[in-house]
């Protein structure tokens, strides 16, 4: 999971770099929800839980979930806020949050 939170923290990124030209065309709460301040936030939320599975911190399982829980309102996001469809990616953000999910909130072996 390290290597999927590495990858899309830096793929958010450039997403926000992107989308900072229409900034100020939309408004706030837009902007929070779709535009470079929602892209911001998913490239710190993934970008925190990439380094702390990679430095191996106590904390790595619950900013993995964190994340993850994020992934999903990415694939929710589109029934709440219209907006164009892109169906495959948000399918994509639909396995990688159910992945993370099932994977750090499953009990570990050695407790």
């Amino acid at each position: 999971m390290f290597y999927i939170f590495a990858f899309s923290s830096a793929g958010f990124l450039i997403l926000a770099v992107y989308k900072l030209s229409h900034f100020r065309n939309v408004p706030l709460l837009r902007n929070l929800l779709v535009g470079p301040i929602f892209e911001f936030w998913m490239f710190a939320l993934s970008g925190i839980a990439a380094w702390t599975i990679w430095k191996a911190h106590p904390s790595a399982r619950g900013w993995a979930i964190i994340a993850s829980v994020t992934f999903i309102f990415i694939f929710i996001r589109p029934f709440l806020i219209p907006m164009p469809p892109v169906l495959e990616h948000n399918l994509i953000a639909l396995v990688v949050g159910l992945i993370g999910i099932s994977a750090f909130t499953w009990p570990d072996p050695k407790s």
